[in-house]
């Protein structure tokens, strides 16, 4: 998904970095602040106070929902894989393309805040 999203190898490199928070230069604020959320979600039981104060002050409450559900169901999916030792499905020909036309409205809207953060809009 992060490739769908304009991610390259430097945000990926990041993102399976956990030890360091994500860099400005490579991640809009929204992009660091989810990133913030899956640590807290994923090293605990909760978001921290300051974390959820930031998501609300960047997302909606249907959009903050929506990360949450999201986590949750990848971090089941992730768990139940590894656990029953399931293998990697090969690459699906033309999947990308696939999802950028279902979540484009979303890639927009992303690309769209990111223009406008780095004034480029």
């Amino acid at each position: 998904m992060g490739r769908i999203f304009g991610f390259g190898e430097a945000h990926l490199a990041a993102l399976r970095d956990v030890s360091k928070p994500l860099p400005a230069s490579l991640f809009t604020e929204r992009q660091q602040a989810i990133g913030e959320l899956i640590k807290d979600i994923g090293q605990g039981s909760a978001a921290s106070a300051m974390t959820m104060a930031l998501l609300k002050s960047l997302f909606s409450d249907e959009e903050v929902m929506e990360l949450f559900y999201t986590h949750g169901v990848y971090a089941f999916l992730a768990r139940m894989m590894n656990s029953c030792r399931i293998d990697y499905d090969p690459e699906i020909p033309g999947l990308e393309d696939m999802l950028r036309k279902y979540n484009a409205k979303a890639i927009e809207k992303e690309l769209g805040t990111a223009a406008a953060a780095n004034g480029t809009q």
